[in-house]
């Protein structure tokens, strides 16, 4: 009997994160943030032959940092939002962007050489999820369908909506903010939208609890 033969891929940097390219329905493809302290971060783009068991990559440039937390748009495999610390007023604060990947014709080619940022193509920015609580971003959370466009950054003491405007450019609206309410570790760790509520409610995860938000009242589901 055929056994599988396991793949290994290595990545150059220390990476804590690694999520499916959720919108691709011809290949499998997996999306990768590294930490790295000396170099500039990267987000690899992970291509894998089910038929020829190999792995090809594409290294784009993260100017952001440190990637946290990696979330791929499923309805758009160009999309994907990161979550990265920047240092503002002597405090580093945890913060989340949307990206889109350049055209396929400004990647970079398999086994390029990703130490080297003049091979490394920069992602393009749509734009930053900013909102006046300067609490951490830990996640992002995108709404299954392209019909709403509604996305939710997850903050570390609630949640926030958001509205993808399209126009010249991109622009984020924020719709609602909800906060954790109770006491004790409330820290809003991950989360994910109800597939028996057209979209309205989304599960959260804390430290001591799971919890559903019911985005049409802005309060708790029972």
């Amino acid at each position: 009997m055929d056994e599988d033969i396991p793949v290994i891929y290595g990545i150059d940097f220390q990476a804590r994160c690694l999520v499916s390219q959720a919108a691709e329905s011809d290949a499998v493809r997996f999306l990768i943030g590294t930490q790295s302290l000396k170099h500039e971060n990267q987000i690899q783009l992970i291509d894998f032959d089910e038929e020829s068991n190999a792995i090809s990559r594409t290294v784009y440039a993260h100017p952001s940092g440190e990637v946290w937390n990696l979330s791929s748009c499923p309805f758009d495999a160009r999309l994907f939002a990161t979550c990265f610390n920047e240092v503002e007023n002597s405090k580093v604060i945890s913060k989340a962007s949307l990206w889109q990947f350049p055209d396929k014709t400004a990647g970079a080619p398999a086994g390029d050489d990703s130490h080297n940022p003049a091979t490394v193509p920069p992602l393009g920015k749509i734009v930053d999820f900013k909102d006046d609580d300067p609490t951490d971003t830990v996640g992002v959370v995108w709404e299954s369908t392209a019909s709403q466009k509604d996305v939710v950054t997850l903050k570390s003491n609630g949640i926030v909506l958001w509205d993808l405007v399209e126009g010249n450019s991109t622009v984020a609206k924020m719709k609602s903010c909800i906060p954790v309410e109770g006491k004790g570790h409330n820290r809003v760790l991950s989360g994910r939208w109800s597939p028996h509520h057209s979209n309205s409610v989304i599960g959260i995860c804390t430290e001591t609890s799971i919890r559903g938000i019911d985005f049409r009242t802005g309060k708790y589901v029972p």
